[in-house]
């Protein structure tokens, strides 16, 4: 998401420092992953906000980050590009939690706690973007 290695490496290291840094005193009382990925997600937003004041960084960051989709079968395929796109365009809070979801892996509530929204708007933000790409997707195959 960072646009080049090196900058992901420094990301990386700064995540690991406030990890260490914040790490609580009972880790068994919440899920580790969500929590180092908030701390991830926040130090990759800082990161942009100071290099591009003007907040389109979750524009660019998440613009290309459907290119990371698990499913390997569908990357590189016309379908695939046309998803890319597809995404491309979505609202920043649909597209900000289906890439949670889809490349982090995670689940709906901790979305919801990363994001800091109500569980049930993560999961309207995820089934607008899915309806939307369907529609979309049905009309390209159409024409």
């Amino acid at each position: 998401m960072s646009g080049n290695r090196e900058n992901a490496d420094d990301l990386f290291q700064e995540t690991l420092l406030k990890a260490w840094k914040f790490f609580p005193k009972n880790p068994d009382m919440f899920k580790i992953n969500s929590w180092l990925f908030s701390i991830a997600h926040n130090v990759i937003v800082d990161y942009y906000r100071k290099i591009k004041p003007d907040n389109n960084f979750i524009e660019e960051t998440f613009s290309g980050s459907m290119q990371n989709l698990p499913d390997e079968n569908l990357i590189g395929t016309e379908t695939g590009k046309q998803i890319e796109e597809i995404v491309k365009k979505l609202p920043l809070k649909q597209k900000r939690a289906l890439v949670l979801r889809i490349n982090g892996g995670l689940k709906y509530k901790e979305i919801a706690e990363i994001m800091n929204e109500p569980l049930n708007t993560v999961l309207s933000h995820i089934n607008y973007a899915l309806k939307k790409i369907r529609k979309e997707l049905e009309e390209n195959n159409a024409a």
